[in-house]
């Protein structure tokens, strides 16, 4: 029996395209800063950090090629320009998923615990971007301070923790099988939230792809 739902923030509660492109053009004069952030990500994904410190002093050490000025300047672009652009893009250029709000107001009126679990930093400020600023979730957490990056199992069975409840207790939904859909590895179950009809089965039959409107429906959002 289901007893929670955590929900990928990026990509998943908000519609993902040309997301990579607006961020090229927010900040043209960073891009190669932008390229270093997406290269170095991913080669720490599924790794394990005591701290979200830890994470971070590795990401910025990584960009900067070991070099700890050029490793400074990454930290502060990081912080100063390129999460802030992620909010205000999302703000004033992206659309919140249909019925996102009262699909959150459904799930507490029966009784589920929610959460959000973001690989990057600010999700709360990207939650009122999306127009979720006044709903109350039981937990939301960037990844890099329960332990890593998804998928690392560590980060799903925290997050079940704070919750206070098993993992396959859990439901995890989110638009990437090779990050979010690392929860199945911990025991919780997975929805892979894809965007078209022509995405389906593209992992094979044992991945639960579905559209938004059929996750909607799952919920009783739509009848």
């Amino acid at each position: 029996m289901i007893k929670a739902v955590i929900f990928d923030l990026d990509g998943t509660l908000y519609e993902p395209r040309f997301f990579p492109l607006r961020l090229i053009l927010a900040d043209p004069g960073n891009i190669l800063k932008l390229a270093a952030e997406r290269r170095c990500r991913r080669q720490l994904q599924g790794r394990c950090f005591g701290s979200g410190d830890e994470y971070y002093d590795e990401l910025f050490l990584l960009m900067g090629k070991g070099n700890e000025e050029k490793a400074q300047r990454c930290r502060e672009w990081f912080w100063r320009r390129y999460l802030p652009n992620q909010v205000r893009i999302i703000r004033e250029d992206f659309y919140k998923r249909p019925q996102l709000k009262d699909l959150m107001l459904r799930l507490r009126r029966d009784g589920y615990r929610t959460a959000v679990l973001s690989d990057y930093a600010l999700a709360e400020e990207k939650l009122a971007a999306c127009g979720l600023g006044g709903i109350l979730f039981n937990g939301v957490w960037e990844s890099p301070e329960l332990g890593g990056l998804k998928p690392c199992p560590q980060v799903f069975t925290k997050a079940c923790s704070l919750l206070g409840v098993r993992p396959e207790e859990t439901l995890m939904i989110g638009d990437r099988v090779k990050t979010d859909g690392g929860a199945t590895e911990a025991g919780l179950q997975f929805i892979h939230l894809i965007e078209k009809e022509k995405d389906r089965g593209k992992h094979g039959p044992l991945c639960k792809d579905m559209l938004w409107s059929e996750i909607l429906e799952y919920f009783k959002v739509l009848s």
